[in-house]
This record gives structure tokens, C-alpha cells and sequence, in this order.
């Protein structure tokens, strides 16, 4: 019997879940203490004087929702494969769990950019999103992907 449940509506449903858990820890938190302490509700940061907190807030969170969806792709597909009886018995997946650490690792590292500039920061991000995307992309787009 086939299972009503497939790689792409898994990935989809914990990749929201985790880029909603996210956005309200991190954008919320800097939301509410903005509030309290911040009388006229905008504050910019000496490191980003273009952008003001809530945006380069609001951009990360983003940036990461659409991370958490590319990558849940790519671990749903690793770990079925991995689980398959034909495929190659590596402990870590044919190095895919390590590429998915490695992604995560570094745009979670990119967000330290914005100390020093917002806009390399969300550049650094958003370089590392991109080849989430292409990599979660080649995933989706090979003939034996559970859709």
C-alpha cells in the first residue's frame, strides 16, 4: 500500500514549521524588545545605518524560512535514501547530512556579519540560501523524487 505522505508535503510541512518557530523566536524577541525600550519604534544600529533593525530583522528571518525549506528537502531525500535497501551504507549519507550542517553552519555564521555591515551580512546569507535552493532544486528534479 503506498503511503499518502511524500518527500515534498514532509519537507514542505517541517520546513514551515521550523521557519515559523524561527521568525517568532528571532523576529518577535527583537520586535517586543524594541518596544520597550525604543519610545519612537525605529532604531538603526551603528554597524547598519541603511537598514533599521526591524528591516534587517525581518530579511534574516525570511531568508531563513526559505533556508529551512530548502534544506528540509534535502534531508527528507537523504534520509530516505539512506534508508533505501539499494542505496550505498554510509554512515552520513553519501556526505549529504554534512552539506546540510555545513549550509546551515554557515548562514547561521553570516548573521555574525551583521556586527560589522547588515548588508554583508544578508549578501553572506543570501549566497548561502541560493545554493540551498540549487541544491534542493537538482533534488526535487531527479526521476526517482517522491512527490
Amino acid at each position: 500500500e503506498k503511503s499518502p505522505y511524500s518527500d515534498w508535503t514532509s519537507a514542505l510541512s517541517a520546513g514551515v514549521g521550523i521557519g515559523i518557530m524561527y521568525t517568532l523566536i528571532i523576529h518577535g524577541g527583537v520586535i517586543s524588545a524594541a518596544f520597550d525600550e525604543i519610545p519612537s519604534g525605529d532604531f538603526f544600529s551603528d554597524s547598519c545605518p541603511e537598514l533599521s533593525l526591524y528591516w534587517t530583522s525581518a530579511l534574516n528571518a525570511l531568508l531563513f524560512q526559505i533556508l529551512h525549506l530548502s534544506l528540509s528537502v534535502l534531508c527528507f531525500d537523504t534520509v530516505r535514501r539512506s534508508g533505501a535497501a539499494d542505496a550505498p551504507k554510509i554512515p552520513i549519507g553519501n556526505c549529504n547530512f554534512l552539506v546540510i550542517l555545513m549550509l546551515h553552519l554557515v548562514a547561521s555564521f553570516s548573521t555574525t556579519i551583521n556586527t560589522v555591515s547588515c548588508v554583508g551580512g544578508l549578501a553572506a546569507l543570501g549566497g548561502t540560501v541560493a545554493i540551498s535552493l540549487l541544491l534542493a532544486r537538482s533534488v526535487i528534479n531527479q526521476p526517482d523524487y517522491l512527490t
